[in-house]
């Protein structure tokens, strides 16, 4: 019977960290999309835009969460891995249409790609 506590205080644990760590990582990504979209709004040149945002996440960790941005046909043109640029993203259509749900902004009218 201990076993099976002990199970589920791990298993309960781990999930409230992966909470904690997706809502870390989605308060990241709306201080990076809101300073790309305030840079767009002044007039920035896109491809300025994307060189300090790439050397800004350069060789950060990508074992676990990290920030990359994606045109919309789907190829990376910002990720920590500079190899990664130019790939198109494999995801799955659930994530796709999360967030096409989610993310309608001024950020449409802006678009980087």
């Amino acid at each position: 019977m201990a076993s099976i506590a002990v199970n589920y205080f791990i298993k309960a644990s781990a999930n409230q960290l992966i909470e904690v760590q997706v809502e870390s990582s989605k308060r990241e990504v709306n201080e990076i999309a809101s300073l790309v979209n305030s840079q767009l709004i002044e007039g920035i040149d896109k491809d300025k835009i994307l060189a300090n945002l790439q050397k800004t996440i350069a060789n950060t960790n990508s074992e676990t969460w990290f920030i990359s941005l994606f045109n919309w046909s789907g190829k990376e043109v910002v990720h920590p891995d500079k190899t990664k640029i130019g790939q198109v993203v494999n995801s799955n259509q659930t994530l796709l249409e999360s967030l096409n749900g989610q993310n309608k902004s001024a950020f449409e009218k802006n678009a980087i790609g």
